[in-house]
């Protein structure tokens, strides 16, 4: 299932450049909160760089799937998607006088994120 030509065709230099991008961030909060008080201040960086190891895991995995396979869960996606910002609705989290957050135990998610990648998803499946 893997395509040998992917990693060929790998655009290597924007990989890296997204990478350094990500370091220097990381970097960036480490020194802004080396001297804080609070041990939550102090252990910003490592949250960023959890974050961020997900986030390339996730690429690698979205990488190594042909973008004509997507179009098949498009409508899927565009769907739960649809249902979210209905849920939202009736039961979201309001932050800063706005409901725009849905609590999924530890995590909120705000749907209307997802809905910007499913509207792209699905345009471009329809075309």
């Amino acid at each position: 299932m893997f395509d040998r030509r992917l990693i060929k065709h790998f655009d290597w230099g924007l990989a890296g450049c997204a990478l350094l991008l990500v370091g220097l961030s990381v970097y960036a909060i480490y020194s802004a909160n080396f001297a804080a008080l609070g041990l939550w201040r102090r252990t910003l960086y490592l949250r960023q760089a959890t974050w961020a190891g997900l986030g390339l895991g996730a690429m690698c995995a979205v990488c190594c799937v042909h973008y004509r396979n997507f179009a098949r869960f498009a409508y899927v996606v565009y769907a739960l998607t649809l249902l979210a910002l209905l849920v939202v609705a009736v039961v979201g989290k309001e932050s800063l006088g706005a409901q725009r957050w849905l609590r999924l135990g530890p995590l909120t998610l705000q749907p209307s994120e997802v809905a910007k990648l499913a509207v792209v998803a699905w345009t471009a499946m329809l075309a």
